[in-house]
């Protein structure tokens, strides 16, 4: 699996456009919000610092989004609170997490006689079983 892939390469090109349209609507209202109340040489930094400060907001979540967590990610699929592993050796406070090659996630718990639990997406998209076994665990578990 290629790095562009496992990252989801389209939907951050598709999620960086639409940053640019927040930041070009932040700049054409800005545009017309200050037209009136300024000159023309005040006009382009008002207009330059309201695109800049849409921009700069909207990549936060674009960051976030593109390069989430692994261990948050695993907390909020299977081992949170209220998650389906949460009551088991595999609650995120009792296992260890190992992001591998191949973007797999691999779970450890802290109870070394459990297996080891395999899934695909660590970086971007749905967590889902890496492995035959992993998939049968969390079959088992309503997962």
């Amino acid at each position: 699996m290629s790095l562009n892939h496992a990252h989801g390469l389209s939907d951050y090109i598709a999620l960086s456009l639409t940053c640019l349209a927040i930041g070009a609507g932040g700049t054409a209202w800005g545009a017309w919000g200050v037209r009136s109340r300024l000159n023309a040489a005040a006009q382009v930094p008002a207009v330059l610092g309201i695109m800049v400060i849409a921009v700069v907001m909207a990549s936060g979540a674009l960051y976030t989004w593109a390069y989430s967590i692994p261990e948050g990610r695993y907390a909020r699929s299977y081992g949170g609170t209220g998650q389906c592993l949460a009551d088991t050796a595999y609650a995120s406070s009792r296992v260890h997490l190992k992001v591998g090659d191949e973007d797999v996630i691999t779970a450890t718990p802290s109870d070394r006689d459990q297996p080891k639990l395999h899934l695909l997406h660590a970086s971007k998209g749905t967590l889902s079983p890496a492995d035959g076994p992993s998939r049968h665990f969390l079959a088992e578990h309503g997962c």
